[in-house]
């Protein structure tokens, strides 16, 4: 009994071993033989601008490894799979930058071809509480505010030395012509010693 089961392990090892021999002598090369095919044609993308304005229109050229343009190449942004474009005859391809981040990642591929791919970055326009938070907005809302402050305190002084300026003249218009309207003499200087001096 032993003998068979000695058989029987020896046929497993021996299968085994012709699957590792299988494994790493022609699958683990030929692997590597169609990858190095593969390294052999690569894509480059390019772009004439490295940044663009969000949601602008910018084109993309896609070219093999001799500077050839790639027709057909499958060319989208990274994370927005929906919106894949194809390259012409030239290699170009336009596509739409997103406003909802400061860069993307163009990727191409191509059957035959290593993938290729190219960062371009986006101004991508600060929103509205953006702006109020940054130092240098802080620092203008505050000139504002204090340059507003000092001119309604002066407005509202001049209206109260106007308004004063009204009550006097309208003190002496009734002290020189009376309640009723006739004129009366103004009072006299001793008249107002008298006033002062019982007081």
């Amino acid at each position: 009994m032993r003998s068979n089961k000695q058989l029987s392990l020896k046929k497993r090892y021996n299968k085994v071993f012709i699957l590792l021999f299988f494994l790493i002598f022609i699958i683990i090369p030929f692997s590597t033989i169609l990858s190095a095919q593969d390294e052999d044609n690569y894509l480059i993308v390019t772009s004439e601008k490295n940044v663009v304005d969000a949601n602008e229109i910018f084109s993309v050229v896609v070219k093999d490894k001799d500077e050839n343009p790639v027709e057909d190449a499958e060319v989208y942004i990274q994370s927005v799979y929906d919106s894949t474009e194809s390259t012409n005859k030239d290699g170009r391809v336009w596509l739409n930058a997103p406003g909802d981040r400061t860069d993307i990642k163009i990727i191409a591929q191509k059957e035959g071809y290593t993938e290729g791919s190219t960062i371009i970055k986006i101004n991508v326009p600060l929103s509205f509480w953006e702006l109020i938070q940054s130092p240098d907005a802080q620092i203008i809302i505050a000139v504002i505010l204090l340059v507003s402050a000092i001119l309604f305190v002066m407005i509202r002084k001049r209206k109260s030395i106007n308004i004063r300026a009204k009550e006097i003249s309208n003190e002496q218009n009734i002290v020189k012509h009376g309640s009723h309207g006739a004129v009366l003499s103004e009072p006299s200087s001793d008249m107002y010693k008298n006033q002062t001096e019982s007081a």
